[in-house]
């Protein structure tokens, strides 16, 4: 109430994850999807959704809960040393360049819209472990495989978490909201930013 009388706050910006929509077994996901929850990091990442929801609507305060896909960037690519799944077995995936998140973040901050829920994905899933054979045959290294029932036996909760969710990320409102927006090509960020390592 005391922030409201006071107007310190006109927009919020929650920058979240796809992740709550949990596991689709590879169909595509929009903002008016299921989320499946089966890990208690997404009850918390839903809670916190809800929050900003309910104190946005209290308070008459426009809000954005963007729903982060996987971000890579400079220092934010995956290490080569670890098996990936077998590409017959992986699950589906989705990226976007840290660039492109934060300039819908920025957008999304002074839009006058109340925007709500929000995909942040470049719209091209993929498979689990592509970026790691992409950055690997740029790098002119071997990947290792394993069958996906073998690295999940092998894997902490949190990655867990992340294996056994398979969904397709549409952005269609992303585009629809920020037209201006244009999401980077995932092989050419990489390439981009291997050349820069090399430099």
């Amino acid at each position: 109430m005391e922030l409201k009388e006071k107007k310190l706050i006109s927009n919020i910006v929650y920058w979240g994850s796809s992740g709550v929509y949990g596991d689709h077994k590879g169909g595509w996901v929009d903002e008016d999807s299921t989320c499946n929850v089966d890990f208690d990091i997404q009850r918390r990442r839903l809670d916190a959704e809800y929050q900003i929801k309910e104190f946005s609507q209290q308070n008459q305060v426009k809000y954005t809960v963007m729903r982060v896909a996987g971000i890579y960037g400079p220092n934010r690519l995956p290490t080569t040393n670890k098996p990936v799944i077998k590409i017959d077995q992986a699950p589906y995936s989705n990226m976007v360049y840290i660039n492109d998140a934060a300039k819908i973040a920025v957008s999304a901050l002074i839009n006058d819209k109340n925007v709500g829920k929000i995909n942040i994905s470049d719209g091209c899933p993929i498979k689990m472990g592509t970026l790691q054979r992409l950055i690997s045959e740029q790098k002119g290294i071997n990947i290792i495989e394993h069958d996906y029932n073998k690295i999940m036996q092998a894997s902490s909760s949190m990655r867990q978490y992340f294996l056994s969710s398979s969904k397709r990320l549409s952005n269609k409102k992303s585009l629809k909201i920020f037209p201006n927006i244009k999401y980077s090509n995932l092989n050419d960020r990489v390439f981009e930013i291997l050349n820069a390592q090399n430099k």
